[in-house]
């Protein structure tokens, strides 16, 4: 990752490749986020200048994202699904064959502002199919704050994205 390169030529500091692989696979290249995250890593919640930065820094950082730290990222990501397609994001979590397509004004929004993207999957016939996915899998590891800025939506939405988060957490990819 080009932050971490960077980060390593200025400072001489040496980021654990496990570190490294896991910022890409979790955040999947989100400018934003990735900027944010190598901000906590190397700033924040450095372990200090002659340590490597580990996965024990790593989980200690994904921890506070999801629960005490917050960025102007993360908020232009949830207005941006807040103000137009609430209930399309919502669906999201609730549904794991929502088809893709640019032709659909919701999805050709979110996906355009780097919200979702889309997987090939097999349909119930055995075709191949484009279905929506969050671009980054960082929507469904925050639940509460998710429901939070979707406040206003109908309490029995609000049960029903609850009770699906809780019985398939790992249900979307």
């Amino acid at each position: 990752m080009v932050t971490f390169r960077q980060y390593q030529e200025e400072s001489s500091q040496k980021p654990d490749p496990s570190v490294v692989k896991k910022l890409h696979e979790s955040l999947r290249g989100q400018p934003g986020l990735v900027c944010w995250f190598g901000e906590l890593l190397t700033e924040k919640f450095n372990p200090g200048k002659d340590r490597s930065i580990g996965m024990e820094e790593w989980n200690l950082v994904w921890r506070k994202a999801l629960y005490t730290e917050w960025n102007n990222t993360v908020l232009n990501l949830v207005k941006k699904a807040k103000n137009l397609y609430r209930k399309e994001v919502l669906d999201l979590f609730c549904h794991p064959d929502i088809q893709f397509s640019m032709d659909a004004d919701w999805c050709a929004y979110l996906y355009l502002n780097g919200l979702i993207s889309s997987k090939t999957v097999r349909d119930e016939k055995g075709e191949n199919t484009e279905v929506c996915r969050f671009s980054v899998p960082w929507p469904r590891n925050r639940p509460r704050h998710i429901i939070f800025f979707f406040s206003y939506i109908p309490p029995e939405s609000v049960c029903i994205f609850l009770s699906y988060h809780c019985v398939h957490p790992d249900s979307r990819d």
